[in-house]
Order: structure tokens, then sequence, then C-alpha cells
């Protein structure tokens, strides 16, 4: 069994490296594999460890916000099947290895970083002080940190095989516009990997940097084969990075337009692309855009090793509204040293954007941020295994002493943002949301602006927040 063990929370993105596991995998070992998704598929954690009782191996990949449900979840695991091997692997795990298996007896190994290959290795009974980037537990109760395994250059050699993965086609993006919600859906990742260093972002720790993608060519017979066996439409990219380079990018367009592939997709990009690119995207079928542009400030850019400008930003979004994509803006608030007038510059962005994604920023193990907290001892590995603490470590006054906001205060701002784009532009959120559901959100914006906040302790705002 591979799972996503989220059992108490939205999921707007499907688990897709347990889909690329199960698949090589399936193509290397004669054996019955399941990828469970258990909120995609309404399943209760009593269902899951019922199968647990005859399954030989449970696979999880264990995220910030899902680290006491993946623990707890291979807790029960190895009560009900004493002799299951349990692995995790994903992006909490990778620097916090060595102290998972100390505090945790009942997991037997850690995957580190990319895992197709050790994955494959353990499945196979190879010896485990053989199998490179795993942690595990000798026979003398020791924990043992082999060598990193080298990453795969020719990620092509990793495929998806959809029908593995329960429910997938049903699946929709959430941020499409009305037009795009009727046809088939699918999600797809083209590489892996990212070669920048923003401080937020523990991608480095992960991929060391590096940077690998599907040729364009490759990738277009990927899309069409898909396009023709599954009748399908629609694509969201996935990848932290689509394609990695302007010249590709361009590559990319020209296959899918020399092909006449009548498709829809979506990418996300660096605010940095040329309009070159933009505009051979346009014409091959590209109408979503995201950028992960985090603030409105020089200032804050800086701070967070973002690598771009306000100017860098301000040109793009420019320019995709000038092409007519439909374009989504990542960011978050409460940021080291962000002050009021910092986040006002942030929301003057919002007026570029068909959807804006507003964030409190949280703090994740392996992140230059999370290592320059430790510097200070503001926060120290344990705090990752306190089950006092919540999920979810947001940057507040409550936590951290350099922080500036409180939670009720970000979310507060959080809040009051979204209230001032649905007055200021509903055609916007008609345009996303339809006339009925649309409607409720604007008019709720305006009574609740009015009565000075009230509907923010009821149900209607954790519905906004969905």
């Amino acid at each position: 069994m591979l799972l996503n063990p989220y059992f108490d929370r939205t999921v707007y993105a499907p688990a897709m490296g347990l889909g690329f596991l199960a698949t090589y995998v399936k193509k290397k070992v004669d054996c019955d594999i399941k990828v469970y998704d258990p909120i995609v598929k309404k399943l209760n954690r009593t269902t899951l460890l019922e199968e647990i009782k005859t399954c030989d191996f449970l696979g999880m990949i264990c995220f910030t916000e899902s680290r006491f449900q993946c623990f707890k979840f291979a807790q029960d695991a190895k009560r009900i099947n004493p002799n299951i091997k349990i692995i995790i692997g994903g992006p909490h795990v990778i620097g916090l290895d060595i102290l998972i298996l100390v505090k945790y007896y009942f997991i037997d190994f850690i995957v580190r970083n990319e895992g197709e290959e050790s994955f494959l290795e353990i499945i196979q009974n190879k010896p485990a002080k053989n199998i490179l980037g795993i942690t595990w537990r000798n026979s003398n109760g020791e924990t043992v940190q082999n060598k990193d395994r080298p990453l795969t250059e020719n990620i092509s050699l990793y495929e998806y095989d959809y029908e593995l993965i329960n429910d997938i086609f049903q699946w929709k993006d959430g941020e499409v516009n009305m037009k795009l919600r009727n046809v088939n859906h699918l999600p797809i990742i083209a590489s892996r990997g990212c070669p920048y260093r923003c401080s937020f972002c523990a991608s480095f720790n992960q991929w060391r940097c590096n940077y690998r993608s599907i040729p364009p060519k490759e990738l277009v017979d990927l899309m069409e084969s898909l396009v023709n066996k599954y009748n399908i439409h629609y694509f969201r990219f996935y990848d932290a990075l689509f394609m990695g380079s302007d010249y590709r990018l361009i590559e990319f367009s020209k296959e899918i337009l020399k092909r006449n592939l009548n498709i829809s997709f979506r990418i996300d990009l660096r605010v940095n692309t040329r309009l070159e690119a933009l505009t051979h995207l346009r014409k091959a079928g590209c109408e979503i855009v995201g950028f992960g542009l985090e603030s409105g400030s020089n200032k804050i850019l800086k701070r967070i090793n973002k690598g771009v400008t306000y100017l860098d930003t301000i040109t793009i979004l420019k320019n995709c509204k000038k092409l007519g994509f439909w374009t989504i803006g990542f960011f978050m608030i409460s940021l080291p040293d962000e002050t009021q007038s910092d986040m006002n510059a942030t929301f003057k962005l919002f007026k570029y954007l068909q959807v804006y994604n507003l964030q409190f920023f949280k703090i994740h193990p392996g992140t230059p941020f999370y290592t320059e907290l430790k510097n200070k001892q503001l926060i120290e590995d344990t705090v990752w295994f306190d089950n006092s603490m919540p999920d979810e470590l947001f940057h507040s006054k409550e936590l951290f002493i350099t922080a500036i906001y409180s939670r009720k205060e970000i979310n507060t701002i959080i809040i009051n943002s979204f209230y001032r784009f649905c007055i200021n532009y509903p055609f916007l959120i008609y345009s996303r949301h339809g006339y009925f559901k649309g409607s409720f959100y604007i008019l709720g914006s305006i009574v609740d602006t009015l009565l000075n906040g009230f509907l923010h302790r009821t149900i209607y705002s954790k519905l906004i927040r969905n």
C-alpha cells in the first residue's frame, strides 16, 4: 500500500509522487500495489487499517502538516500487522531521518530524496546496507544513514500509470475559469527539482538545486498519447518550474502547434520569463499561468532570496494580461521582517490577477529560514515530535519573538484581503465561481465589511477559506 496520510483536511493536489513509485515498482516486480489518497477517495483510517492486514509493505509520503497523522497510522499499522515493513519518504523526513527512527520504533526505513530506486530495492529485499539513499535500523537497533543516492538525470525513465490511481479521472483543478470546468482534466509532472534557493523552501535540501525535465518533444508525445487514450482536454502541470528555460518553453509550444493538439494547459513560471516565450505558450493552448510571487515588496523579495524584483513582477503580469492569460499568483504574509507597508505592496498586485492565493507563512524543516531560527536558538528539531504543537507552525508572535504579528491578526488580514478582492473585482469572482457561488462571496464580503468582521467568527469564514 502507498498512502498519502491526510484524513482530516482538504487536499487540492493529488499525491503524484506515489503514482510514480507505484508505476516503477509495478514494472519491476510482480506484486499487487494500491495507491490511496484518503480524502479524495473518502476513505477512513479504519478501512485502510483493515486492508493493512494483508500488506507486506506500507509506503507513506510525509509532509510537515501531515506528520502526526503519518506517524500515528504507521504505529497502528505495525500493531495490526507486526511483519509489515513501513517505509516513509517525503520532504518532511529528509533532514529528520535519524531522529524519526530513534523516536518511532515502528518505522523501518526512511527513503531520502528521489525514491524510486531505493524503494524498489527495499521491496526486492536487497540487503539494507547496500541500498543508497536510505536510513534504517540494523540488528543491534542502531540507526544507520547510508550514502545519498545520485539523482537520476534522465527522468523520462519514470512513468506514471494513471490507472493505478483511484479516481484520478474525476479530479478537477479548482482554480480554473468556468469555461474549463466541464472538460476532462488530468494532473501531470514534467520535471523534478528547482535551480533556485528561496529561503522559505526546502527544495534545495531535497533536490540539491539539480533541475531535470523531460525533453519538449517527449513531453508532447506523452500528452498526445493521454489525449488519445483518455480524451483529455486540460492538463495541470504540477512542476515547481515548468521546462526551466525560455528556449525549452518555445520548443514545447512549437511541438504542440505542429501536431494541432486541441488542448488547454496550466503551468507555473518564474516572473523573468520573456514575452516571446509567453506568446508562444498562449498560441499553443496555455490558458492559465501561475507565479510564486510571494510579495510585492522589494525589501521582502530580497529577504527571502527570491532573485527577482517588483519590476520583474509587474512587467510579466501586464504581459500576461495583454496576452489574455488567466493568471494566478501565490503569496505569503508574515514573512520575516515584513511590515504592514510591505503587505500593502503585495495587496496592490491582486488587481492584475484572476486568482490569488494568500498563505500564512509557515516554518518547515530543511529551509534556510528554519536554519536561521535554529541558529538564533528560537527553535529546535524536537518541535516536530511535540504533540502539543499544532500541525502547522505559523510564523506568528505566539511561537516566535521575531514575528511582528499574531496569528489572529494575520488571519484577519487574510480574510479582509479576500473581502476587498470580492468587492473590487466582482467579474473575476463570477468568472471563477459562477453566478450563484460568486454572489454568495460578494454579498457576504459586503455584509461582513459593514458588520466590522462579525462573520469572521461564523461558518462563512471557513467556507471562503475553501
